[in-house]
C-alpha cells in the first residue's frame, strides 16, 4: 500500500556500510592506530572482546566494526566515495563541489525526519468513524504530548583528504553547516585559520571536532573553534598542531562548556600545565596527553585525582621519561573508571601486574574492563599471561594490542561501558 511504498521510500532496507576495515573504502594502517579514531565512528559491537595479547586475526575472537554515528546508508555511500579517492591517491580541491555536500545535506535531512522537508509542529486530529456518514467532526488526539523536535544530524569524514579553498568554500555554499555534528578534518592539509572560521560559523550543533595534524591551523583557529562551538562540543582533538600552544589551549578551555573529551598530543605538556588542566576541567572522559617527554609521575598523579570519577580513557604514548610499572600502579589505584589506555613506546613498561595490584590494594570491582595499545612498549606476550596468572580474576576482561592494530579500541570500550 501507499504507506509501505513511503516507508520503503524513505527508510529503504540496506544495509550500513563500516567507516574503517573489511567491508569499507578506507584501509586499516598500521601507523594511523588510535584509540579514538575513526573520529566519526561508534562501535557496533555489544561488549568488548579478548583479543588475547595482540593476536586479534583468530575468527574465534571478531574484531570491533564501526559505523558512522548520525549516519545512514545513503552518507555511506558518500563517505565511501572520498575515503575511496584518498585511498586512491585522487583526492584533490577539485573532486568534492557544491553539488556533493548538497546531496550530504539532502541525505542528513532525509535520515533524521524521513523527508527533505521539516515536519509541521501543528497537532493533528483524527475523524470519528462512528459519526462518517452523518458528518464527520474532528476528535482531538488522545495523546496530547507535542510531537519530537525536529533533529537532523549528520557526520564527515574528511580524513587525510588534500583539499584546501574550494572544498571549504564549496561546504559553506551549500548551507550544511547546521547539519554537522561530527566533523573529521584530521590531516587536511589545505585547512587554514579563515577557512576553518568560514565553515565553523554556520556550525550551530558541532558536537565533535578533530583537527589533527593540520599544520597550517595556528592559535588563531583555537579561537575561532571556541567562538563557534563553546556551547556544543564535546570531543576536541588538536594533536599535533604543533602551531597551537598548550598555554594557549589552557587559556581557552574555560570557554568550552560541554567538553569532555580533549586530545591534545604532541603539544609540548609538562607539569605545570597539566595542573592548570585539572583546575579548569575536572570533569574529562578523555585525555591525550601523548609525546609528552616533560612530565613526571607525581604531576600525573596530583592531575589524575580530580578527574578519577569520570576519565576512562588516557593516551601516554611515547612519554619514556614517565610511563613505567610503578607509574601504571599508581594508576590502577587512583583511577577506578578507566578503561582505554595507550601506552605505546614506553619500554620502561614491562609489565601490567602493577595495575592489577593497585586496583586490589584500593578494594575495587574485579573484572573491570581494560584495553590496552602495547606496541613498541616492554610488554611481551609472556608477561601477559603472567599478569593473568597473577590476577586471574581482575584480568579476565583485558584487551592488549601489541601489534599495529587497536584502531579504535577506544571507542569500542567506552560504548560497552555505556551500555552496561
Amino acid at each position: 500500500d501507499d504507506e509501505n511504498i513511503a516507508t520503503t521510500t524513505n527508510f529503504p532496507p540496506i544495509k550500513r556500510t563500516p567507516c574503517i576495515g573489511k567491508g569499507s573504502a578506507r584501509r586499516n594502517q598500521a601507523n594511523e592506530v588510535d584509540l579514538h579514531h575513526p573520529f566519526a565512528a561508534r562501535s557496533v559491537l555489544p561488549t568488548m572482546r579478548d583479543v588475547s595479547e595482540g593476536n586479534n586475526n583468530s575468527n574465534s575472537t571478531p574484531s570491533p566494526v564501526f559505523y558512522m554515528e548520525h549516519g545512514n546508508p545513503a552518507l555511506d555511500c558518500l563517505q565511501a566515495l572520498v575515503d575511496a579517492l584518498v585511498e586512491l591517491g585522487r583526492m584533490d580541491d577539485s573532486r568534492l563541489g557544491v553539488h556533493f555536500f548538497e546531496e550530504w545535506k539532502a541525505n542528513a535531512l532525509m535520515g533524521g525526519t524521513g523527508s527533505v522537508t521539516e515536519p509541521t509542529t501543528q497537532t493533528t486530529m483524527t475523524i470519528s468513524k462512528k459519526r462518517r456518514r452523518g458528518g464527520s467532526s474532528p476528535v482531538p488526539p488522545s495523546d496530547n504530548k507535542k510531537p519530537p523536535p525536529f533533529v537532523c544530524q549528520g557526520s564527515l569524514s574528511l580524513h587525510n583528504c588534500s583539499v584546501g579553498a574550494e572544498t571549504m568554500e564549496a561546504m559553506v555554499e551549500s548551507k550544511m553547516g547546521p547539519y554537522v555534528t561530527i566533523l573529521d578534518l584530521s590531516g587536511v592539509n589545505g585547512l587554514t585559520d579563515d577557512l576553518l572560521e568560514q565553515f565553523l560559523a554556520t556550525a550551530t550543533q558541532l558536537e565533535r571536532l578533530s583537527i589533527k595534524n593540520c599544520r597550517r591551523v595556528t592559535g588563531r583557529g583555537l579561537t575561532v573553534i571556541a567562538q563557534h562551538t563553546r556551547t556544543t562540543l564535546q570531543s576536541l582533538d588538536v594533536g599535533g598542531v604543533f602551531n597551537i600552544t598548550v598555554q594557549h589551549l589552557l587559556e581557552l578551555l574555560p570557554q568550552f562548556k560541554a567538553l569532555n573529551q580533549l586530545h591534545a598530543s604532541g603539544l609540548g605538556w609538562s607539569d605545570g600545565h597539566l595542573e592548570q588542566l585539572s583546575e579548569l576541567n575536572s570533569t574529562l572522559k578523555a585525555l591525550s596527553v601523548s609525546y609528552s617527554q616533560q612530565l613526571s609521575q607525581t604531576a600525573l598523579r596530583q592531575s589524575f585525582l580530580p578527574m578519577a570519577s569520570t576519565l576512562k580513557s588516557i593516551s601516554l604514548a611515547f612519554c619514556e621519561s614517565v610511563v613505567d610499572n610503578a607509574l601504571l600502579g599508581m594508576l590502577g589505584r587512583n583511577l577506578p573508571h578507566v578503561t582505554c589506555l595507550d601506552l605505546r613506546g614506553n619500554p620502561s613498561l614491562t609489565t601490567l601486574t602493577g595495575w592489577y595490584d593497585g586496583r586490589v590494594s584500593a578494594d575495587l570491582p574485579a573484572g573491570h574492563a581494560l584495553a590496552v595499545l602495547g606496541r613498541y612498549s616492554g610488554l611481551s606476550k609472556a608477561s601477559i599471561e603472567e599478569t593473568k596468572q597473577v590476577h586471574p580474576f581482575e584480568s579476565k576482561n583485558l584487551t592488549v594490542i601489541l601489534d599495529g592494530s587497536g584502531t579504535g579500541l577506544g571507542i569500542a570500550t567506552v560504548d560497552h561501558e555505556t551500555k552496561k
